[in-house]
């Protein structure tokens, strides 16, 4: 809740544009999530912005979209061993939680 309290109106147009991608069907859902993190990094300027998938089976982690992650190493596709993922260590609650728990 803090973080929208800290929203400008600027920034509601950005989250509108966000919610109306869910609404066109000739976007794919690889689409929409790269468009969504473009979005974003509109709205987080100077930030890394980049959408994962963890995958246990495979023991994989795959990035989906990234802007502004570069200098992470991260870009469109990179794969690596989940194990070197950040975010993996944060599920496993083995390292500082820095996003919400997009898994509930």
């Amino acid at each position: 809740m803090a973080a929208i309290q800290q929203l400008t109106a600027g920034d509601f147009s950005c989250l509108d544009r966000l919610l109306s991608l869910l609404y066109q069907p000739d976007l794919s859902a690889s689409g929409a999530v790269r468009e969504v993190v473009a979005q974003l990094s509109e709205l987080l300027p100077e930030r890394a912005v980049y959408v994962g998938h963890l995958d246990p089976a495979a023991r994989r982690f795959t990035i989906v979209a990234a802007v502004g992650a570069e200098r992470l190493g991260l870009s469109d596709g990179v794969c690596v061993p989940q194990e070197q993922s950040f975010c993996f260590h944060m599920a496993r609650k083995a390292a500082p939680n820095l996003s919400n728990d997009a898994g509930g």
